[in-house]
């Protein structure tokens, strides 16, 4: 499975192509945190996991996403999709179009 690592503190959205959903781990380590919180960009099925605690670290960057208006997301994000069923699964929009959607904030 596919994921998109959207990283605000290099401006890059990269895919992750053996990405293995499910895992708590390997998703904290790619969002260098301890606890995640999901939003759901309109529109889509997809999700972004983002760190639940990522407001409160020191030296911090931020992104936006358009299909996400509510406010500015703290440290990195990972664009995923979801089946159904719950479970996390290749993202339905292509990485362009994420790249798309996203605007970096100094």
């Amino acid at each position: 499975m596919k994921a998109y690592l959207i990283n605000p503190f290099d401006w890059t959205v990269s895919e992750i192509d053996s990405f293995k959903g499910g895992n708590l781990q390997s998703i904290y380590q790619l969002l260098d945190c301890d606890t995640i919180d999901a939003v759901r960009p309109e529109g889509t099925t997809d999700v972004i996991y983002i760190d639940d605690e990522g407001l409160f670290k020191d030296d911090q960057r931020f992104f936006f996403c358009k299909l996400f208006p509510y406010q500015s997301i703290a440290g990195k994000g990972l664009w995923i999709g979801t089946a159904r069923d719950g479970y996390d699964t290749t993202p339905k929009e292509s990485i362009d179009f994420v790249r798309s959607v996203i605007l970096w904030q100094i």
